[in-house]
């Protein structure tokens, strides 16, 4: 609810374009200078495209949706807290991985950027999402067990 609460100029100008479009054309031009990418309030520019970072393009659902899971989770507070952060950190990156992967689709594939935007993306994102969730579920309920002195 408190997502939701946060003015979109805020998102666009302060969040989307300071976390993740400048890192996105950093990374792009770093990678592939002839694009010409530039970060514009929290968008993608260059002659090839433009791609628009909206509220829910933001990765915040996927993050919402991996800290819900961790929360749900029995595990001791130091786990809880460690899969929290790494649900942040998680999140991350794979919506800026996401993001210059749209780029180069929206550039070079354009006939291709609707499937991959709403199908394939978000799919492989939560796929990611749940092996990650299953790896540290795994990790914490060993953790416990360890904790309580049975046998693991």
């Amino acid at each position: 609810m408190l997502y939701f609460l946060i003015p979109d100029a805020v998102l666009r100008d302060v969040l989307h374009h300071h976390a993740i479009v400048q890192p996105a054309a950093q990374l792009i031009a770093w990678g592939w200078p002839e694009d010409a990418v530039v970060a514009r309030r929290g968008t993608l520019h260059s002659p090839l495209a433009t791609l628009e970072i909206v509220r829910g393009c933001d990765g915040a659902g996927l993050l919402f949706l991996m800290c819900a899971a961790v929360s749900a989770c029995p595990a001791r507070p130091r786990q809880l807290m460690l899969g929290l952060a790494g649900a942040l950190l998680l999140a991350g990156a794979i919506n800026q991985v996401r993001i210059v992967g749209l780029y180069f689709v929206a550039a070079r594939h354009p006939q291709s950027f609707d499937s991959m935007h709403n199908y394939l993306l978000p799919l492989l994102t939560i796929l990611l999402c749940f092996w990650a969730f299953m790896v540290w579920s795994g990790w914490a309920a060993n953790a416990q067990t360890r904790a309580s002195g049975a046998p693991v």
